[in-house]
């Protein structure tokens, strides 16, 4: 590589070169471009196929159980300078997320799930020079925690969360950080053939389940998304752009900004730098760059909640 430009620049400069052909539908453009882009988009370290994990849970109202509202084990505290480690989010993620929605098996791999949590959440929580490369500064992330979960203060939903939110200090903790990511990624199915997803706490959110494999299939690309190149819709088992809530889907094909948002990293005009994922990827490298290791980190997390 040229002085003074990394690896990783490189392979996003190196992703320009994906192009679909014009005359294709974002359709037809995942069917003939797939194993060519898997093996030609910058890869982020340990970071394998994303997608849906298959939900293990069968219920048409999932609700939080006590343990997980009140995360009270000394694993999942704050550190007295208001960290969280790397390690505390992906065992946080794995034991109350993807141990309790996802079934084994499938696409993301284990791995994959962890470390693509590792990027959204370097990506969507609150850093300091004093916690770059070690994790995430819980006080600055306030309320909405380490994936910005915000849904999970409104509606019936927040009427549960809330109170413990501000028993906690104003901070939404790890555990229900991790059941709400888990959620999100494989919510249990109520009419998979109509995309129809469980409700949680009796409120109707939107999820990743049934959405698309590439923004490229919606009609509303990130402002900063080059034509004709094809971008992933996941990091692991996390989704740029939703698709099934309890009672519709989205409409892939209407044009506004932001449309069918959810982990929204790269659309916001005139402030994200990159678009999705490559936003999420350029802040975990920040991390990657200051000494964390996503790969190792979750390698020994998948070991010790497994």
């Amino acid at each position: 590589a040229a002085a003074g430009v990394s690896c990783f620049a490189m392979a996003l400069l190196a992703a320009l070169l994906i192009i679909c052909p014009a005359a294709a539908s974002p359709e037809s453009c995942e069917d003939v471009s797939a194993v060519q882009l898997s093996r030609r988009l910058p890869e982020f370290p340990g970071l394998g196929p994303g997608g849906n994990p298959i939900p293990a849970m069968t219920t048409s109202n999932v609700v939080f159980d006590q343990e997980t509202l009140a995360c009270t084990d000394p694993r999942w505290q704050l550190t007295a300078d208001g960290l969280w480690t790397f390690r505390q989010i992906a065992d946080a993620y794995l034991v109350f997320g993807a141990n309790k929605f996802y079934k084994p098996g499938g696409i993301p791999d284990p791995l994959t799930q962890c470390v693509g949590a590792l990027v959204i959440a370097a990506g969507e929580c609150q850093e300091t020079t004093q916690t770059l490369g070690l994790g995430c500064n819980g006080i600055l992330t306030k309320d909405s925690g380490v994936f910005q979960l915000d849904f999970l203060r409104t509606g019936q939903c927040g009427e549960v969360v809330n109170p413990q939110i501000k028993k906690d200090g104003g901070i939404m903790n790890l555990c229900i950080s991790g059941f709400g990511a888990g959620y999100l990624t494989a919510a249990p199915w109520v009419d998979e053939a109509k995309s129809l997803i469980a409700t949680l706490e009796d409120t109707v959110f939107q999820t990743c389940n049934h959405a698309p494999a590439y923004v490229n299939n919606y009609s509303c690309p990130d402002p900063l998304a080059v034509p004709g190149v094809l971008y992933s819709n996941y990091i692991g088992a996390f989704c740029h752009k939703w698709f099934a809530s309890r009672w519709s889907t989205c409409d892939v094909t209407q044009t506004t900004p932001r449309c069918c948002g959810l982990f929204n990293g790269g659309v916001n005009a005139g402030r994200d730098k990159y678009p999705f994922p490559e936003y999420y990827y350029a802040k975990a490298q920040k991390h990657l760059d200051a000494g964390a290791n996503f790969t190792k980190t979750c390698i020994e997390a998948l070991a010790g909640t497994t």
